[in-house]
């Protein structure tokens, strides 16, 4: 029989009682004198079997310190510089592109269409290849995941050149050593054969990619390095920017033809201009003023990059420099003109700045940059507005400038003397203007109205003053775009020859209490002058583009799915076909011994769930087993044999606040056709959010019945209501004399499916925090508190609560045991349970300590106490073995240069620590301490069929047990960011992530 194991996130870590037992400092009451407390060392004498825990002075108000919340020392490694090309040589400057073949500027985007295919660079699954041969049915038929955020992609010669922002990568030295990488990548994947794409290359870039251009042959990578983020971990106080060229005549092969540097501001806000000549990269900087040491204000700095070799080779040219502050790309740019009646053409740079990112004045200034060694400013005007910058545009010789304060002007300026720009007209108008395309004589706009709801706005530019001829708003309440300012045109698409406006949006609806996302398409008559607001086209997920695919085909990508959309009927526009892309998994299990495994899906924004069964091979499959539609956000997944229970959330309506616990029974015996059996929802009410998990603790209690803890928190962030009076309650096990308990325990019946029940409510009182709840051997455990004023010290009392449960209807309580820190482990047996304390000592101090104790059946009797380092997370208990990991963040040598900030060669690190207790002997002792390779944010995730998993953000860490339980890194795997839980059978690891669906790791082969 395979062997199955599912490991999850615990719900109560020792944050949570950290933050609980503070607020409950407040209110504690005198403890009984024979309560015995740890010495001045923090010590405790074996056979102990009461126990206080030291808070702090009573006079102070007290004081808890989180084990995960100390600090430490420690190191982590250092990123590597990208490959350079250093043989290049650079262009003398004084090519113009004179007498040569103008060159096409090709930009980016997430998806390309050639042959009847789409690529499309999804920000969850990497780069999908769709067949649009059938827009009835089209297919997904390839597929090549990508690590990190793809971001943009080029399409050439059976080539995909993905870029990959915020890129993490991890390698084994020769010496044994990790390394780590953090930055940006550019991606070679080959798609000649779509089925099958294969990645052919690829090249690491320090800093963040910012922005980049296919110019000819030649692709151009704008890079951004902050040292501060790309290399935290040193004394590296270097922030440039570079330009690389890559040579694209070789499809496939990955030649750097040129890479040049320049400095550039720490934390710059940057943008691009491009053309066939040359890059102009806008880096924007706040310059403090030394004589008040905090006062300052914006400039600019727009450096010339001269792209004019046709080989890829770049030359640094001249720089301008500009007070305030160049907000987006549209505000820059290059225009061949004269100066006067009879100078030659020349290449003339525009360019507005802002003096601050709020109000302020507003400056249109132009620049000669035909020789950009020796750069000729022309010309200024400054509009003294003490209004926002919101959008700017060039057309030919006309300017644009959009700003706004409490009325939005627009500013038309003509440029064509460049000496003097000279301010023709203004449009007053409510709301304002983010993005404009000039057409002419009209201009067609995306912004805000006077009540901030996105609109569309047709303006006649073509006398000296602007008019507004027509404006539709969209969506309800607030709305957005899937971009920001400098990719506006990617996603505002303008269609005069067909009359039609599209882009994607969403908007929060205060009916539905729900983000609404799709794609708005908007008649556009030019021969009238006239807007007309169409249908908008839903979809799930993240809406990034509405593509036009003929006359009245439109494509709609999201980052959950892919519709294709007939708009012939542009006001009742009609879906095609719907592909699934990616679905964001919140729960996962192994559908027992069979091929099969089972996932809940779902979207928070939109409120809907999924139950999914797939194979287990390909958990990810577009075309799943079987599918059934529920109405829950989010839930928990439990599996009994052919029964899946699912515990969810459910509301009255979207605008209640307060929510009911419900169970779900799905039939899976047909799991190709999931039905429904029977549903109970619990009696009593919880404020909270979407978020269940942070409310209830849940555990299965039998194979037929779950236990539900329903909590309330001392500070008051969720109440339970009153319990009806039909709900049986189990009065032997109750506490108090209180009707309607704030804390409770439900014990749920689900052996007959069709008719689940609540057995019976443990009501749990006398205490301020319940919780770390777990069932074993027929019984329920949990631990308590309560704090006190004790010998001067506040005080914590802590206590196991233990419940025999093997008669659902008739829950007896056991006595309540005197337990030194909370339960985090106990024995199969139930006669010996661990605990983790964080004790006050007399000098400050916090004393953490792992204790062993015996338990009967009305006290625990210490065996042994094991001191444990600060930073410790949760524990995991296996057998007579139990491992933590350690997080420290604290100052270090750099073993580098000198911090700029610092007199000394030290920087401030994170690390973490793998620790590995033997708990059989009476006092446990430590068996194993060992750095955790990666970034220093490694934390022990789970602990299953001989393996640990150490998850480290982007990788996972396996490490393997030897027959002395000790672990040793037997490998590491890349994953996504995202991972919620483990599940492991014989074959596979299988790591539910959210967005990022089910990533699986081959336990076999070791991919």
């Amino acid at each position: 029989m395979t062997r199955l194991s599912f490991l999850r996130i615990p719900t109560i870590a020792p944050a949570c009682l950290a933050f609980a037992l503070v607020l409950a400092m407040g209110c504690g009451a005198t403890f009984d004198p024979h309560f015995e407390q740890p010495d001045e060392e923090g010590q405790r004498p074996s056979g102990q079997t009461s126990f206080e825990t030291p808070l702090g002075p009573s006079s102070g108000g007290g004081y808890y310190a989180d084990p995960s919340l100390d600090s430490g020392m420690g190191s982590v490694g250092t990123g590597v510089q990208p490959p350079t090309n250093d043989s290049a040589e650079s262009d003398d400057g004084a090519g113009n592109g004179s007498g040569q073949t103008p060159r096409l500027v090709e930009e980016s985007d997430i998806f390309e269409i050639e042959g009847g295919l789409l690529y499309l660079l999804n920000r969850y699954r990497g780069l999908q290849i769709i067949d649009l041969t059938d827009l009835g049915a089209p297919k997904l038929i390839g597929h090549a995941p990508i690590h990190g955020y793809p971001k943009e992609m080029y399409l050439r010669d059976g080539v995909a050149y993905v870029l990959v922002s915020d890129y993490w990568n991890y390698w084994w030295r020769d010496d044994g050593l990790g390394t780590s990488f953090h930055g940006s990548q550019l991606r070679l994947i080959d798609v000649r054969d779509p089925a099958k794409p294969e990645i052919v290359g690829a090249i690491d870039l320090e800093g963040d990619c910012s922005d980049s251009r296919v110019v000819g042959d030649a692709l151009y990578l704008v890079s951004q390095r902050n040292a501060f983020w790309t290399n935290l971990s040193s004394g590296d106080v270097t922030d440039e920017t570079s330009v690389i060229s890559i040579d694209l005549r070789d499809p496939g092969a990955l030649k750097i033809a040129d890479q040049v540097r320049f400095p550039s501001a720490s934390w710059a806000e940057q943008h691009l201009f491009a053309d066939e000549q040359a890059f102009v990269i806008a880096s924007v900087s706040w310059i403090y003023d030394q004589s008040t040491s905090w006062m300052g204000a914006y400039q600019t700095k727009l450096q010339y990059v001269d792209i004019t070799d046709p080989t890829g080779r770049i030359a640094v040219r001249g720089t301008i420099d500009l007070e305030g502050r160049v907000q987006e790309r549209w505000a820059i740019d290059i225009h061949a003109q004269a100066l006067d009646e009879t100078s030659e053409p020349r290449r003339v740079l525009r360019a507005v700045s802002a003096e601050d990112w709020g109000n302020g004045d507003v400056t249109l200034a132009t620049f000669d940059v035909t020789e950009p060694d020796a750069i000729e400013a022309l010309g200024k005007l400054t509009l003294q507005m003490d209004e926002q910058l919101k959008s700017t545009r060039f057309d030919g010789a006309r300017g644009y400038v959009v700003t706004f304060k409490n009325i939005d002007p627009l500013f038309a300026f003509d440029l064509s003397n460049p000496r003097e720009p000279k301010l023709l007209g203004e449009l007053e108008m409510p709301g304002w203007l983010d993005f404009m395309v000039p057409m002419g004589e009209r201009v067609v706009a995306l912004g805000r109205d006077e009540n901030s709801r996105l609109s569309v706005s047709l303006v006649d530019v073509s006398g000296d003053a602007p008019t507004l001829l027509e404006r539709v708003s969209v969506g309800t309440g607030w709305g957005w775009v899937p971009s920001d300012a400098d990719d506006y045109a990617k996603i505002f698409r303008v269609f005069p020859e067909i009359g039609l406006i599209a882009f994607p949006f969403s908007h929060w609806d205060g009916e539905s209490y729900r983000t609404m996302s799709g794609v708005q398409l908007i008649d556009l008559d030019l021969s009238a002058d006239k807007l007309t607001e169409r249908g908008l086209i839903a979809s799930a997920g993240y809406v990034e583009r509405g593509v036009l695919h003929g006359e009245a085909r439109l494509l709609t990508l999201s980052s959950e799915i892919f519709q294709a959309v007939d708009i012939a009927d542009r006001g009742q526009p009609k879906v095609l076909s719907t592909l699934e892309l990616a679905r964001h998994v919140t729960d996962f299990a192994l559908l027992g011994d069979e091929d099969l495994a089972v996932q809940l899906s779902g979207d928070l924004d939109s409120g809907e769930l999924a139950l999914t069964v797939t194979t287990r091979g390909d958990p990810n499959a577009v075309t799943p087993i079987g599918r059934l539609e529920l109405a829950a956000p989010e839930a928990r997944l439990f599996l009994n044999g052919q029964m899946a229970w699912i515990v969810y959330r459910q509301r009255a309506s979207p605008h209640d606040w307060q929510a009911q616990t419900a169970i779900q029974v799905v039939d899976l015996s047909a799991p190709a056709r999931p039905r429904l059996r029977g549903k109970l929802v619990l009696p009593s009410a919880t404020h909270g959010g979407y978020a269940w998990r942070s409310l209830d603790e849940l555990v299965r209690a039998s194979d037929t019945a779950l236990a539900i803890h329903r909590q309330s928190s001392v500070g008051g962030w969720y109440l339970e209501g009153p319990i009806v009076a039909d709900v049986a309650m189990a009065t032997n096990t109750r506490d108090g004399d209180d009707a309607a308990p704030s804390d409770a325990i439900f014990l749920v019946d689900l052996s007959d499916p069709d008719a689940p029940r609540i057995a019976s409510t443990i009501a749990l009182a006398d205490s301020e925090w319940t919780g770390s709840l777990r069932a074993q051997s027929g019984n329920l455990y949990l631990s308590d508190y309560t704090t006190a004023v004790s010998g001067g010290l506040f005080v914590a009392r802590y206590r196991l609560r233990a419940f025999d449960v093997s008669d659902l209807d008739h829950p007896r309580a056991l006595p309540k045991v005197s337990i030194p820190g909370w339960i985090v482990g106990m024995s199969d047996d139930g006669k010996t349970i661990y605990t983790q304390e964080a004790a006050w000592l007399g000098s400050g101090a916090i004393r953490h300590s792992l204790h062993k104790l015996s338990l009967g059946e009305t006290s625990a009797t210490l065996l042994g106490t094991l001191s444990l380092p600060d930073g410790l997370d949760v524990f995991h208990v296996v057998g007579d073995r139990a491992y933590a990991t350690r997080y420290a963040y604290g100052v270090a040598d750099s073993g580098s240069a000198t911090n700029a900030s610092a007199t000394v060669d030290q920087v401030w690190r994170s690390t973490s620590e793998l620790l590995s207790i033997d708990l059989s002997p009476d006092a446990p002792a430590l068996l194993d301490r060992a750095n955790i390779p990666g970034n220093g944010y490694g934390w022990l995730h789970a602990v299953a069929g001989e393996r640990l998993y150490i998850n480290d953000g982007s990788v996972l860490f396996i490490y393997a047990l030897d027959e002395t339980g000790v672990p040793s890194l037997d490998r590491f795997v890349r994953i996504q960011w995202g991972l919620q839980g483990i599940v492991v059978d014989d074959e596979r690891a299988y790591l539910p992530s959210g967005s990022y669906g089910i990533q699986t790791i081959d336990l076999k082969s070791g991919d």
